[in-house]
C-alpha cells in the first residue's frame, strides 16, 4: 500500500492565487507602514522649522546690570534718652461682687432652646462642580497636523476599500 503524496494540478492553482492575495496584502501593510513613518517624520520637521523660526523672530533683549553698592556702616552717636516723668495712673479698688449659685433645675425656656439647638439641619452641600475653566486643554495638535492626520485616514479608507474589491 503506497501513498501518493503528490497534489492534483487544480489544487496548485488555487493556492498560488491565495499566496498571491497574501503577498499583496503584506507588500500593501508595509507600504502603509512606511507611508505612516514618513508622515510622522514629515510633521516633526515642519514643527521644528517652525519653531527655529518662531526663535529667530524673537530679538533679543539687553539684560538690565544691577549695580551694588554696598553700604559702610558708620559709628554715630545715639542720643541718649531724656528722663521723663511717669504719670501715676489711678489703681481701682476692689468690690465686694455677689456671685448666685446655680440651680440644677432648667426652666422650660432652656430647654426649648436645647431641643432646637441639638435637631441637625439639612444643609444643601454643592457635589460635583466642575473645575477648571470649561475650556478643551491644548493636545499639541494644531491645524496643519490635524489635515494631515485626516489626509491620512482617508487614504487608508480608500486604499483598504481597493484592496477588498481586488
Amino acid at each position: 500500500m503506497t501513498i501518493d503524496f503528490e497534489q492534483p494540478d487544480d489544487m496548485e492553482n488555487e493556492e498560488s492565487g491565495g499566496n498571491r492575495l497574501f503577498v499583496i496584502l503584506a507588500v500593501g501593510l508595509a507600504g502603509l507602514i512606511v507611508l505612516g513613518l514618513l508622515a510622522i517624520g514629515g510633521v516633526l520637521v515642519l514643527r521644528n522649522i517652525r519653531t527655529q523660526q518662531e526663535l529667530a523672530q524673537i530679538t533679543p533683549q539687553p539684560t538690565p546690570t544691577l549695580a551694588v553698592v554696598e553700604q559702610v556702616p558708620t559709628n554715630t552717636p545715639m542720643p541718649l534718652p531724656s528722663p521723663t516723668a511717669v504719670p501715676s495712673t489711678p489703681v481701682p479698688t476692689p468690690t465686694n461682687t455677689p456671685v448666685v449659685a446655680p440651680t440644677n433645675t432648667p426652666s422650660t425656656e432652656d430647654m426649648a432652646a436645647t431641643a432646637t439647638a441639638a435637631a441637625p439641619t439639612n444643609t444643601p452641600v454643592p457635589v460635583g462642580t466642575p473645575a477648571g475653566s470649561g475650556e478643551v486643554p491644548d493636545t499639541g495638535f494644531g491645524g496643519l497636523e490635524m489635515i494631515l492626520v485626516a489626509f491620512g485616514l482617508v487614504g487608508v479608507l480608500f486604499v483598504s476599500r481597493r484592496m477588498r474589491q481586488a
